[in-house]
């Protein structure tokens, strides 16, 4: 089995903290885990939208109580897990659907980066929501893609 593929950030993703971390700018203390740092942001985000729902909104409440979060058993959990995995899968299509381009066709058509991208950020917000009410943090998400991943590579050395 290989060694997992540890990686630096970007010139350009340290540069964005630079000046924060050598100033009296507010800012970080430290470079950020790029992760953590957007299960942290969706994780403020959803109980700001539980702050509507209980104001009463019409919507209704797609996100199970805090208290659920991770209760995979929990009928209102797994009816929210179905509900965000519907999203995920919507915004995937919406994205998927920017890209006219077709091996068969001829006169291509120039895709919309900027809208195809804010779609794949629409994927990332319903895709952490996910695994926030599975009860699923980046680190386990880290540790079972890796034992999956080791796993693969094993069968295929075992020719799987």
């Amino acid at each position: 089995m290989t060694d997992i593929p540890w990686t630096h950030s970007t010139d350009e993703f340290d540069k964005m903290w630079a000046p924060a971390l050598s100033t009296d700018k507010p800012g970080p203390e430290f470079i950020p885990d790029i992760i953590e740092t957007m299960f942290a942001h969706q994780l403020r985000q959803m109980k700001q939208y539980r702050e509507i729902y209980v104001a009463g909104s019409p919507a209704g409440d797609p996100v199970p109580h805090e208290n659920h979060w991770g209760r995979i058993n929990k009928p209102t959990t797994q009816a929210a897990l179905r509900e965000n995995a519907g999203y995920v899968v919507e915004e995937l299509y919406e994205a998927v659907n920017l890209l006219k381009n077709k091996p068969w066709k001829q006169h291509p058509r120039p895709t919309d980066v900027d809208e195809f991208r804010e779609e794949i950020a629409d994927v990332w917000h319903f895709f952490i929501q996910f695994h926030i009410i599975a009860g699923i943090s980046p680190t386990d998400v880290f540790e079972q893609y890796f034992s999956k991943a080791l796993e693969n590579e094993r069968r295929r050395a075992d020719g799987y």
